[in-house]
């Protein structure tokens, strides 16, 4: 229709006018043909990807309407999403010019429920409501927290550590949803249960009564009509058909039924669909098994295979695969299993070959970029749009934080779907609703949460204007606490010192705003006002849409953050829709609690002109010109290893159809692999395959399959110089053309031509082309040594090992440039504690005193987190406790946790070094004179029958050195000669005979027994032994020590590359490291 305008007697009028029924300009194939010409009976239609089935779906009901002239109000066509339903509406109504009193096209839920509304219409009721996700997890939470407030003991002991985790309130979402699309009652679950000693499915069952009950509650309060969610839905309208009389005026107004996509059916839906079509005149039923991807959501894809036709019609013209990539596909869908006709595309002519392109990359970082660079081909080369070309992946959340820096250094704009992360992800959300629950709770605002909204996009200050701050409230307010709980005292709207400077004090003012904001609007019933009133306060709206309309990286990040902004509004505002007066705590629930996207459509917001980055599920229906497939690694694409279940809720559903218990699921295999075949046939022209690859990470058989050989190319593609291949950014050409003027090797001529170009590239403002921008071009600043050579130094065992590994990494690290404390780390603390009381003869029963008391005092750790974390350490105690128990016969403890401190001697004569590690860096003149210290802590001395003394450092890392390596052992190999340099000789004296005394050293004069390395991770000790020093490893692990030394007082640093580079916490200040290039270049 079109709104036309006319003028009589000058007074405008408006009038609609039809538009004319477009005629179908797509030639149809022989199979379409039949399929447009059915005229009754069922029919299933088979068609491949790219094969036409919208169209044929489409002009089989132009066909009806026209040809046969059926009224629209008798033909139903079933769709599965918003998205489909939509474009088969718009292209229906383009090709007819009709409109109708009821839409011929509807989503299978949207027909249920319009079959409930309209029973409640005829009986004076309100109309139901669709629960969505984030409202029924909420009212799951809300329930199992009412629950444990109680005291109700409904679940079996083994779980009540998990039922507070969002994970679970999922969990059981989705078995009590399941088991709704089986028509599986409570009383039905809870006999199962009883049979197959399952009490969690029991609990399950009450706690559905209980859900349904609260549900009925609310509805009778609110005055709203049924609250029913996706599966209930499908039930409910089941039911109502289950009226003979009802059934029969939907049947006798269904005649013609169309179904779209009829492998995702549920069986719930399945079960509806044929309850409707049991006495219609046509069921036309389209789908391809080879893309039943939906089986997580309880899709049935055996519904499709098991229904009951007169004819089957099989279209295998592709319209959209070119010859390249119809081969590929078929690769893939040929290992599915079935047989099928549908499967043998065939193509029509095309100007691309459509060869997929497979590579192998060294790392996600290089991966990203590599892709980055294929699509800016594509775009630069053959004119592909940015909104034609697609990124997709398994788990974009993997994925994304790569792609975004890569397209970002590219230039090329991103459109992540809306709904791909949650909104709580999005900084500026975080922030508003953190804001927002202090002003419910005041308690809530700590230290660590002070520090967080300092760093936050609303006040943004840096490392350096926080730690002003630190010092102003300290000196202003000394011994008033600690300065992170002066920092929340300072942001809750505590007096503040006159001398801020106005960088620290504004964005302060400006958080001690919103706060006072969120608790005066605490009691907002709806959320929405106060949600609004602090988004102004934040000072960002007017800045994000000057960012946004100015383009680059900043725009690209304001843009996200007002999508979630705008996703926090929509979410608050639908959230009072469906449960008025729920309050600002519903709202700070519903985000925080948020597993996926609220709005089941946010997915399909994306940005018109920039590449869509989604998941393979998400890309179903849709279709590139490009499309890039990455991740595609074994164990990541496919994921055979299903996820752990605390309800069983798989093998629930295998009851429900009635499977024995303890038999194997179905190959996930099968699963994975229709999954991959749907992602790469939504290329029109070009598909782009990749993974990264390491020693921990190989290709996916998937590539092998699609490729045709086992054969991948691997790296950064060459150019046809057999040169690495240039990326075609600005910032390639830069670095060519710089590379071409420093290289000696350059041509002369060559070499003025290329600081020709980066003279041009330099007046036009061109970042790095000009000399002065350049690294290394500087002069250093100094190049002293930071120790005098007359001063002393003091090194460690294990800062012996580090230096040998990269003196680098050593000397940041003892500079202060060590990462944050991680769990493994505190692990090592708490065990050797433990180890230590043995020593000291406490029992292993006060040792876990002790230990359930530590753990008690570690604060946001989950029930069931802990209950694991207490087992591991408990199973080291264990083997500490058997590794004591069994050395206690020949050996005897000297001391545990000995502190160590003894002086180097000075080098003595060059000693050959026929094994062990090489000798450090020579030292600079006058270093034999500089004193060295060897200081630290043995974790255990062990005395021999024979009057040697035995090293024993315990480990509780999981991976374990070899006994190759365990011999060669630095740390123990130095603590060796601190025992020979007699620098436990006091202790030694104490153990025996009160004092020291010569007759405490070996006859032989070595006082050194060995050493090990004592690994307790698994309940059972391992003992790995480094032999006794001798003579020749004691000069060359004296020279290392000394070495060491001098490498940690030194100017000069290299850095090793060595297995640790990618775990390291320097690598952004090491010059092996792309990160880290700018130290030298």
């Amino acid at each position: 229709m079109v709104l036309v305008t006319e003028n009589h007697a000058a007074i405008p009028r408006l009038r609609l006018r039809p538009l004319p029924a477009q005629a179908s300009t797509v030639p149809l194939s022989a199979e379409q043909h039949a399929v447009v010409s059915h005229r009754s009976g069922r029919l299933r239609v088979l068609a491949g990807p790219g094969t036409g089935k919208t169209t044929t779906l489409v002009e089989a009901v132009a066909e009806r309407i026209e040809g046969a002239g059926v009224a629209p109000e008798n033909i139903l066509v079933l769709t599965f999403s918003r998205r489909a339903a939509r474009e088969l509406t718009d292209r229906i109504t383009r090709r007819l010019s009709l409109t109708t009193r009821e839409p011929i096209v509807r989503t299978l839920h949207s027909y249920a429920y319009s079959l409930l509304r309209a029973r409640a219409a005829r009986q004076g009721e309100p109309p139901p409501r669709l629960l969505q996700a984030g409202e029924s997890d909420l009212m799951v939470r809300e329930l199992l927290q009412g629950q444990r407030e109680d005291g109700r003991e409904e679940w079996p002991d083994w779980l009540r550590g998990a039922i507070g985790t969002p994970a679970f309130a999922a969990e059981l979402r989705d078995l009590l949803l399941r088991t709704a699309e089986r028509g599986v009652t409570p009383a039905r679950l809870a006999e199962w249960g009883r049979r197959r000693r399952r009490p969690e499915w029991v609990a399950a069952a009450r706690f559905a009564i209980e859900y349904q009950d609260v549900a009925d509650l609310r509805q009778g309060s609110s005055g709203f009509g049924a609250a029913l969610d996706q599966a209930e839905l499908t039930g409910a309208a089941l039911a109502l058909l289950a009226d003979p009389v009802l059934l029969a005026q939907e049947q006798a107004r269904v005649r013609r039924i169309f179904v779209d996509e009829y492998q995702d059916v549920d069986p719930a839906q399945a079960r509806l669909i044929s309850a409707i079509a049991s006495a219609a005149d046509e069921l036309v039923v389209f789908g391809d098994p080879d893309q039943a991807i939906y089986a997580f959501r309880g899709a049935d894809p055996s519904a499709l295979r098991d229904l009951v036709v007169d004819r089957t019609v099989h279209l295998t013209r592709t319209h959209r695969l070119p010859p390249g990539l119809a081969a590929a596909a078929q690769r893939i869908s040929g290992r599915l299993p079935g047989q099928s006709e549908h499967r043998s595309l065939q193509t029509t002519s095309s100007p691309f070959s459509g060869e997929p392109v497979v590579r192998l990359l060294s790392s996600p970082a290089q991966e990203a970029a590599f892709v980055a660079d294929e699509l800016r081909r594509a775009h630069l080369k053959d004119g592909v749009p940015w909104s034609s070309m697609a990124v997709l992946a398994r788990s974009p959340a993997a994925v994304l934080p790569a792609v975004r820096r890569a397209f970002a250094a590219a230039g090329i704009p991103l459109a992540a779907a809306a709904g791909s992360a949650r909104l709580v992800d999005e900084p500026v959300v975080a922030t508003l609703v953190c804001v927002l629950d202090i002003g419910r709770r005041p308690e809530s605002l700590t230290g660590e949460i002070a520090l967080e909204l300092l760093a936050s996009p609303v006040a943004e200050l840096g490392l350096a204007q926080i730690r002003r701050l630190r010092r102003s409230l300290r000196r202003w307010r000394p011994g008033a606490g600690s300065s992170s709980d002066l920092l929340a005292a300072a942001i809750a709207g505590g007096p503040l010192p006159d001398d801020l400077p106005d960088d620290v004090a504004a964005p302060l003012r400006r958080l001690r705003s919103m706060v006072q904001i969120a608790r005066d609007g605490a009691a907002d019933p709806s959320g929405e006002q106060v949600l609004w009133d602090l988004w102004q306060a934040t000072g960002l709206p007017d800045r994000y849409l000057a960012e946004s309309l100015r383009g680059g990286r900043a725009a690209q990040r304001a843009d996200a953050g007002l999508d979630g902004v705008i996703g926090l509004f929509a979410l608050a505002a639908d959230l009072a829709e469906r449960l008025p007066h729920a309050g600002v705590g519903a709202v700070i629930d519903a985000v925080t609690g948020q597993r996926i996207a609220s709005d089941p459509t946010a997915r399909e917001r994306r940005s018109a002109s920039g590449v869509a980055v989604l998941s393979a599920h998400a890309a179903k229906g849709l279709e590139w010109d490009v499309v890039a497939v990455v991740g595609v690694a074994e164990g990541r694409w496919p994921v055979l290893q299903s996820g752990t279940s605390m309800l069983g809720v798989a093998e629930a559903l295998d009851a429900a159809l009635g499977v024995p218990a303890g038999i194997d699921p179905p190959d996930r295999l099968e699963d994975e692999r229709r999954l991959f075949y749907v992602a790469i046939t939504r290329a029109r022209r070009r598909l782009i395959a990749t993974t990264a690859v390491d020693q921990d990470t190989v290709p996916s058989r998937f590539l092998t399959e699609l490729a045709g050989s086992e054969d991948l190319p691997t790296g950064w593609p060459e150019a046809a110089d057999h040169g690495r291949r240039r990326g075609l950014r600005l910032v390639d050409l830069v670095a060519d053309l710089r590379r071409a003027v420093c290289d000696p090797a350059t041509p002369p001529g060559e070499a003025r031509t290329a600081a020709e170009h980066l003279a041009t590239l330099a007046l036009a403002g061109v970042p790095g082309a000009h000399p002065q921008d350049w690294y290394g071009q500087h002069e250093v600043s100094t190049d002293r040594a930071p120790v005098a050579d007359s001063a002393a130094v003091t090194v460690s065992p294990s800062a012996v090992e580090a230096v040998l590994t990269c003196p680098l990494r050593a000397v940041l690290e003892r500079r202060g440039g060590r990462g944050r404390v991680e769990q493994p780390q505190v692990d090592g603390i708490v065990v050797h504690a433990l180890v230590d009381g043995l020593a000291r003869g406490l029992t292993k029963d006060e040792l876990t005193v002790e230990l359930d008391r530590f753990l008690d005092t570690r604060q946001g750790q989950a029930a069931w987190l802990r209950a694991r974390h207490r087992r591991v350490l408990l199973a080291m105690l264990d083997a500490a406790v058997i590794w004591h128990a069994e050395n206690a016969i020949h050996r005897q403890t000297i001391g545990s946790e000995v502190a160590l401190r003894v002086a180097v001697p000075p080098p003595g004569p060059e000693a050959p070094h026929p094994d062990g590690p090489p000798p450090p860096e020579p030292a600079p003149p006058g270093a034999p004179d500089r004193r060295v210290w060897l200081t630290g802590r043995v974790d255990r001395l062990e005395r021999r029958a024979d009057g040697r003394v035995v090293i024993v450092d315990f480990k509780t890392a999981a991976t374990k050195v070899t006994k190759a390596q365990a011999a060669e052992h630095p740390q123990l190999a130095v603590y060796q000669l601190a025992v020979e340099w007699g620098a436990f000789d006091d202790v030694i004296g104490r153990s025996s005979s009160g004092g020291p005394d010569e007759s405490d050293v070996p006859a032989t004069g070595r006082r050194s027994g060995g050493a090990e390395l004592v690994y307790l991770r698994g309940g059972r000790p391992q003992v790995l032994e480094q032999p006794p020093i001798d003579p020749t490893s004691m000069g060359i692990w004296q020279d290392a020590v000394r070495g060491a030394a001098e490498a940690l007082a030194s100017a000069v640093l290299p850095a090793v590359e060595n297995a640790r580079c990618d775990r390291c916490p320097v690598r952004g200040s090491c010059p092996l490291r792309p990160e880290g290039r700018q130290v030298t270049r």
